[in-house]
Parts: structure tokens; C-alpha cells; sequence
């Protein structure tokens, strides 16, 4: 039986968390080694809660403000929780929102497919989202291989896009990521992604070496459902740092001019 060590980031949950943790420790199939919430400045009873699901709790000692969900400042947030699991003896590690919900074999199944499939970073999906590319696994409900999660660090790099660096990641060293579209999760609020929260997915492309012409035809893409949304995410690309995440932005450039070549190529093919 996998052991699946966790780390639920929280803020202000105490009335989403006790349905998160309850669905995620009756899980059938998995040993749950531990479970780590780390409490970002909460003012509630998000770490009482916490606690009395038998979660560790992990404080990040952060004063109150507001939500950062999206930027660096996440990353830090799960890192944290990710070096109290670093002495567990776990197999997979789970990401998963505070109020994020597993069905009952998600974990199993998840799991049972990854070592399957050759994969070392996986999802589900949630019900009614919009689901892109297979190598888009999503930042909550991710589960990651830990032998190879430790192999690169176990932490994500502190910067903008730190979620899909780990998919640049386990790609550059021609390792297997994949979407299951058929494990549908669910959440206890709806997701919507605001047109800031595109602003830090254009930083997030900028840190993470995206090629111009693949960044342009993205947010082409994201104009055609909202144009107020492309222009965030092209502003966030433009004025994004330029500190890059050096180990995976020479790879995502070159991954991305291939499958810009293969769509023209594909378009030239139609019109014959």
C-alpha cells in the first residue's frame, strides 16, 4: 500500500477545511503518512481545526494581509510544509487546496495510474473546468512521485510560475506528467480565475523562459474568450522579473518552438 504524505496550504478555511481533511483521510487503498496544513496568518480557527483532524500544523508566522495564492510568496508557503514531510517515509506527496475535495479512490487510482504510466507528476481534474494540454497538471490535487520529488530538491523554486516548473522539470529529464481527465475532484467554491491571477500566469511564463511567439499565441487564445484577460497575461509577461528559473528555461523554449512547428506544420498539411 502507497504511503502519501500531504500538505494542505491554508488561510481563513476553518469552515472548508474539516470537509477537505475529512474526504482525505477516509481515502481507501493509501496509507495517509501524514498530513501538514500550513496556516498563512490565519484569524480564524483554521489550525484548531486543523489539529483535530490530526494534521500537523505548520504556522508561517506572516502577519494579516491578503491572499497571495498565485505569487512566490505560495511557494513559500508549501515549502514549508514540504520540509516537516521531508523526514516522512512517504512514496507520493500531495499538494491539495484547503477546500479541495478527493472522491474516495482518488489517491488509489491516481497512484495506481502513475506507476502504471511511467509518471512522476499527475492530476485529476475539476469538475466543469476547462482541461488544456495532458502535461497541464493542476496545482492542487497534484501528486508527486517523492523518490524523484527529492531527487530535484523537494521545494519548489521561490519564484513566479514554481507550479509548472516542476512539469518543465520532470519533461527536461524526460520524465512522464499527465492529466487524468477521468478523476474529477470537486471544490467548495467556485473557481474563476481573475484577470490578476492572469497577470501572475504571464509573470509566471516569463520566469519560466516561455518563447515569444508560443506566449503570444497563448494569450491570442485566452483573447478569444476574454480580452481583458489576454491583456493581463501579456502584461504580466512583459514586466515580469527577469530572473529566470535557469534549470528548465532553455528546455521550455526549445519544447515550445517544437510544438509551434508542428501546429504550422499541421495548418500547412489542412490546406493542402
Amino acid at each position: 500500500m502507497a504511503r502519501v504524505g500531504v500538505v494542505v496550504p491554508a488561510r481563513n478555511e476553518e469552515r472548508r477545511l474539516p470537509l477537505t481533511l475529512s474526504l482525505l483521510l477516509r481515502q481507501r487503498g493509501v496509507e495517509i503518512a501524514e498530513v501538514v496544513v500550513v496556516d498563512d496568518g490565519s484569524t480564524d480557527r483554521t489550525a484548531e481545526v486543523a489539529e483535530s483532524h490530526g494534521a500537523v500544523v505548520v504556522r508561517t508566522g506572516r502577519a494579516r494581509g491578503p491572499g497571495l495564492a498565485g505569487t512566490p510568496h505560495m511557494a513559500r508557503v508549501i515549502n514549508l510544509g514540504l520540509r516537516q514531510l521531508a523526514e516522512v517515509d512517504t512514496d507520493y506527496t500531495v499538494i491539495l487546496g484547503a477546500d479541495h475535495l478527493l472522491p474516495p479512490s482518488y489517491l488509489r487510482e491516481i497512484t495506481r495510474r502513475m506507476r502504471r504510466d511511467g509518471v512522476v507528476v499527475a492530476s485529476g481534474v475539476i469538475a466543469g473546468e476547462r482541461v488544456g494540454k495532458e502535461i497541464d497538471v493542476r496545482g492542487s490535487g497534484r501528486v508527486v512521485l517523492t523518490p524523484w520529488f527529492r531527487d530535484v530538491g523537494y521545494a519548489y523554486p521561490e519564484n513566479w510560475g514554481f507550479e509548472a516548473w516542476l512539469v518543465y522539470k520532470a519533461l527536461s529529464m524526460g520524465l512522464g506528467v499527465k492529466v487524468y481527465r477521468d478523476l474529477v475532484t470537486w471544490t467548495q467554491r467556485r473557481t474563476a480565475a481573475s484577470a490578476l491571477r492572469y497577470h501572475y500566469w504571464g509573470r509566471g511564463m516569463r520566469a519560466l523562459g516561455y518563447h515569444p511567439l508560443y506566449s503570444l499565441a497563448r494569450a491570442v487564445s485566452v483573447g478569444l474568450r476574454s480580452p481583458e484577460k489576454a491583456v493581463h497575461l501579456l502584461a504580466g509577461y512583459i514586466s515580469g522579473s527577469p530572473d529566470k528559473c535557469e534549470d528548465v528555461a532553455s528546455f521550455v523554449r526549445s519544447y515550445q518552438a517544437r510544438l509551434l512547428a508542428s501546429s504550422v506544420l499541421a495548418a500547412l498539411t489542412r490546406l493542402r
